[in-house]
Parts: structure tokens; sequence; C-alpha cells
């Protein structure tokens, strides 16, 4: 090969590998900006300060996964929800939806479960996930009152 022809190879490979990069590096900033979309909607709907009560799930549920969202939904919506005065708002969401996924890195989420998650300006400040739930999903008095312990401590941080 003469070495006019080499060098027209040579800037053909880097030009490819230029483009391969280029390309990859634009996928990973999409995946990124539909990750932080999931959760700006997931706060969007919520007090832009304030608490939300978040009950992760994947589209397949159990029955003890129902549970577990039934106890933790009454809890909120009927024992604390009306005196936080707007402050404390009920959510679920399917992991398994579009868009979703990355909550679940988010908030450390590895099973269905219950996150309490303190919004401020619009964006998590802190979080709890509360999964000692699955330990007590069994008894649902003992559920109810470790969902009423936890949220009540973590509403006087807020």
């Amino acid at each position: 090969m003469s070495p006019g022809a080499l060098l027209v190879l040579r800037r053909s490979v880097t030009g490819v590998l230029l483009v391969f990069v280029a390309v990859s590096v634009v996928v990973l900033v999409v995946q990124e900006v539909r990750g932080g979309r999931a959760g700006a909607d997931l706060l969007g709907n919520g007090p832009r300060d304030g608490v939300l009560a978040v009950y992760f799930h994947r589209t397949a549920r159990c029955a003890s996964c129902k549970t577990m969202e039934e106890v933790a939904r009454k809890v909120v919506e009927e024992e604390f929800a009306p005196a936080a005065g707007g402050r404390l708002a009920w959510r679920v969401v399917d992991l398994d939806a579009p868009g979703n996924g990355p909550l679940a890195g988010e908030f450390q989420v590895v099973a269905a479960g219950v996150v309490l998650i303190e919004v401020r300006g619009g964006r998590p400040a802190r979080w709890k996930n509360l999964d000692r739930a699955w330990d007590l999903v069994g008894d649902e008095t003992a559920l109810a009152e470790y969902y009423r312990r936890e949220i009540g401590a973590f509403l006087k941080g807020a």
C-alpha cells in the first residue's frame, strides 16, 4: 500500500471512530435527559416544597405489594394529608413504564415499596426508603404503625 493510501485509510478510520464517539455521547445525553424528565414529572405534580409519599412498583404485582400500597395509601391520605395542608402528596409510580426506570436508581428502589421524598424548590432535598415494610407485610396493623411512625418522623424533619 502506498503512503498516500495509508494516510487516507488512517483518516477514514479516525473519522469513523469520531462519529462513533459523538453518537455515543448523544445517546448518553438523551438517556440522561429522559431519566431527568421522569423525575421532573414525578415532582412536577407534587408540592414545590413539601413531601411526596411515593409507592414504587413493577407492572406485575403480588398480593404483598398490593397490601403495602393499600395500607400506605390509607395512612397517607386519611391520617396525614388532611393535617399537612397540601404539603404531603401520594403518588404511585410503575418503574416498568417508559421513562421511570432511572427513578429506581435515584431513590435506591430494589423492590416495591414506599419512599418519602422531601421536595424543596421543586427538587428532591432528602428521601427515605421505607423498606422495612417487607418484614411487616404479614401484619397489617404493624405495617400501618410502621408507616405512621416513619411518616410522622419524616414530616417533623421537613
